[in-house]
This record gives C-alpha cells, structure tokens and sequence, in this order.
C-alpha cells in the first residue's frame, strides 16, 4: 500500500527454509517503468529471480491496455497452473482489439523509446520526494516508486483532505483501515508521465493549506 519495494533477499531465505512454500509476487506497479524493456521489479533483474517464486503482472495498469501474464521460473509450474489452475481453466482469450492494445504496447516496451519515459517518470519521482522533503510532508515511502503514501492519521481526517483536495482537481486514492492500520491513514499518491514538476508543485501547495 506504501508503495515499497518487497524485500525479496529475505523473501528468498524463507522459502529456501521450507520445502514446500512457494511465493506468488504480483507486480503489477512494477511493470513497465521499472527494469529492461518494463520486466518490472522481480522479472527486470534476474539476480532477484527464484525457482519457488511466480510473478504475475498485470496489463490494466502502466502497460496501457487490459489482461495480465503469468511468468513461472520452470515447465513444471506452468503445467500444474494449466491443468490444476480454476482460475486459468475457466478464463477466456483476450478480445481482438485488446490484443491489438497489447502487440501495440510491446513495440513501444522494445524500441528506445521507453528508456525515454522511464527516465521521464523516474525524474518526476525524485522531484516528488524533494519537493515533500522541502515542505515537511510526512512521506512514509521510502523507494523510488510511483506509488507515494502521505501519511495523515485517521480515517476521517484523511477523507476530508481527499474530497478537498478532489475540489482543486487532484485526485488521490485513501489508504486507510483496514488495508492500513488504524490512525495510519493517508493519501497514496500516483505520480505519471501525464504529471509534470507544476502539477507537483500544485499538488504540494494544496495538501499544506489543507493539512494544518
């Protein structure tokens, strides 16, 4: 919710602990903007790769269209989720102007192009967290992600902020109770390539005249 990178070194120590644990990482706010090509956290850097863990990745998200992929470390894998998945078994293909949405994503994820937007939102992310750091604001993430979390306190604190804020024209998801624990609420933040260094700057202004 925080918009933390998972600590997989540890994650990788307990599963080599238990013979028969296996992990499953969705990576869906991994995908695209961070790794080679947009692999994402967990498939974009293959010294964090594990036999035991799968990744799933969705394709609603940064990818730009609808569906999702499942990655397995091993052909075992694959045929135990193929003939023993419900999940699998009873879903459907993707329509055809989806597919076309996704064959047109790919290119853009394997041209230079993408080097280009990562490096765009990356810049927007760094100036993000200095900008909260100038102004006090009471940013709990600490990676390097889209996904920021101000944290404010409770519930109907934070609900209040967010309809305000939502009158100024930003809008920004509640992470609150019981996703987060309680007197933990705040405001998670997703910063894109539609944003730019004003929009934060906008963003940042309107949050301390509200939060006071």
């Amino acid at each position: 919710m925080q918009g933390e990178f998972i600590d997989l070194e540890g994650l990788k120590n307990v599963l080599d602990s238990k013979e028969n644990l296996y992990a499953y990482l969705d990576d869906a706010h991994g995908f695209s903007w961070y790794g080679e090509n947009g692999a994402g956290y967990i498939l974009g850097n293959h010294k964090k790769r594990h036999s035991k863990i799968l990744t799933i990745v969705s394709m609603c998200k940064s990818f730009g269209c609808a569906g999702g992929v499942t990655v397995f470390e091993n052909e075992k894998q694959r045929e135990q989720i193929q003939f023993l998945g419900q999940t699998n078994i009873f879903s459907a293909p993707m329509a055809n102007p989806v597919l076309g949405a996704a064959i047109a994503s790919a290119k853009i994820h394997l041209s230079p192009q993408l080097q280009i937007y990562q490096k765009e939102l990356n810049d927007l992310i760094i100036y993000f967290k200095k900008r909260c750091f100038e102004e006090n604001v009471l940013v709990r993430t600490k990676s390097l992600t889209p996904i920021q979390f101000i944290e404010i306190g409770k519930t109907e604190q934070v609900m209040k902020i967010a309809e305000k804020m939502l009158q100024k024209g930003i809008f920004c998801s509640i992470a609150a109770y019981p996703a987060m624990p309680k007197n933990h609420a705040g405001l998670r933040v997703s910063l894109t390539r539609h944003l730019n260094f004003e929009d934060v700057d906008y963003f940042i202004d309107s949050f301390k005249l509200l939060h006071k």
